[in-house]
């Protein structure tokens, strides 16, 4: 009796944490960016996939190919840093090996909207308005 008490109470701790953790990252969604009037959306889904579409063409999530090379994207977001920090990463689903890892920042400018900056070398540490793009979340 003593395990099924512990064995339900480690579930409600798990979907209590998980829940907690999904609620409280605000990225989630689909984020559209019009460009001089080529439009981007990032889409950051709640199981920690994340997706790009440029023009019609979308790479990562789940799955996706490029090269030849299947592969997966994810995200991770640190709310605790100022600005915060958004890590992409392609990970090979073949070898599991990080294929690459943009280093970027958020900004919530409100609720629906934020400022974006990624990099690839190493992560941006303040804002370049000429450099930093503004997404309006669309779903």
């Amino acid at each position: 009796m003593k395990h099924v008490i512990t064995a339900i109470s480690s579930t409600i701790i798990l979907i209590l944490i998980s829940s907690f953790t999904h609620s409280d990252n605000k990225l989630i969604g689909k984020w559209k960016n019009d460009n001089d009037g080529s439009v981007t959306y990032y889409t950051f889904d709640k199981e920690g996939y994340a997706t790009i579409e440029n023009n019609e063409i979308a790479i990562g999530g789940r799955s996706s190919i490029s090269n030849g090379v299947k592969f997966k994207m994810t995200y991770v977001v640190n709310y605790e840093t100022t600005p915060i920090e958004l890590d992409i990463i392609s990970t090979d689903l073949s070898t599991g090996a990080e294929i690459t890892r943009m280093k970027g920042i958020v900004e919530f400018i409100s609720a629906d909207k934020i400022k974006m900056l990624l990099g690839t070398e190493s992560r941006p540490t303040e804002f370049i308005d000429s450099d930093a793009y503004v997404f309006t979340l669309v779903q």
